[in-house]
């Protein structure tokens, strides 16, 4: 079994209890989606090279022009966080934290899921009201744990 899988594994293991579930819905690219509000939240084990990350990922708003008042605001929402960051590329605005599958404990995954889930839901109403564009959830909402 190559490394990614094994990680995948051991991570979905960890995040069967953080949701406190005994099984995990997983989508057609593999992500495990969350509910929390009004957004959806993924969990990816991706493998980049000879590196394997976790991501924890919302895309908050689609839709989304680029512009200077809106990467301020983004970059005050950096400055204001700690473990994740919000960004745009390619007209969406996503919010991200990216952990190491080694050693990776049920206390970093669920910090990780906690403040992902939790900003997206709270700064969606706010930025679309800024900024426009669509709110992020999409038609896995209905698949998604709800936490």
């Amino acid at each position: 079994m190559a490394y990614v899988e094994m990680a995948r594994a051991y991570v979905e293991k960890l995040l069967m209890e953080v949701l406190k579930t005994d099984s995990l819905k997983v989508d057609s690219d593999g992500d495990v989606p969350i509910r929390h509000g009004s957004s959806v939240a993924y969990v990816r084990v991706t493998q980049s090279g000879n590196t394997t990350r976790v991501r924890v990922f919302a895309e908050v708003l689609r839709g989304v022009e680029g512009s200077p008042e809106l990467y301020e605001k983004l970059n005050e929402i950096n400055g204001g966080i700690l473990g994740a960051r919000i960004y745009h590329r390619h007209g969406i605005v996503t919010l991200s934290a990216e952990l190491l599958p080694e050693n990776l404990q049920v206390e970093e995954l669920r910090f990780a899921v906690d403040c992902v889930t939790t900003l997206a839901d709270d700064l969606d109403d706010d930025l679309h009201g800024l900024f426009g564009g669509e709110k992020a959830v999409d038609d896995d909402h209905d698949r998604a744990v709800e936490i």
